[in-house]
C-alpha cells in the first residue's frame, strides 16, 4: 500500500448508537487511485455520515469471487493524531 497524499481531514458519524461519532480522521489517496477518485474527495463534507451495513450488500460482485487487494482501494482512512 503506497499513499499518495492527504486529501481530507475531518470526522465520521455512524448512524449507530454504539459507535456514534469518530473525530479526527485523515483520508489519504492511494497512488493507484484513478483521477476520478481524487476529484471526488474534493467534494467530501467535513463530517461524513455513514451507515453500517453488511459488506455483502455494498461490495461489487467481483469481490464475492475474489478478495479485494490494495489495487481495488482508492482511499484509506486513518486516525488523526492531531484531531
Amino acid at each position: 500500500m503506497k499513499l499518495n497524499f492527504l486529501v481530507n481531514r475531518g470526522s465520521i458519524y455512524f448512524s449507530n448508537e454504539t459507535i456514534g461519532a469518530v473525530s479526527g480522521l485523515l483520508a489519504h489517496v492511494s497512488n493507484l487511485a484513478c483521477s476520478k477518485a481524487v476529484e471526488e474527495t474534493g467534494h467530501f463534507p467535513e463530517v461524513l455520515h455513514a451507515e453500517l451495513v453488511p459488506r455483502s450488500i455494498v461490495w461489487p460482485e467481483s469481490f464475492k469471487s475474489r478478495e479485494p487487494t490494495d489495487q481495488d482501494i482508492a482511499l484509506f482512512f486513518f486516525p488523526d493524531s492531531e484531531g
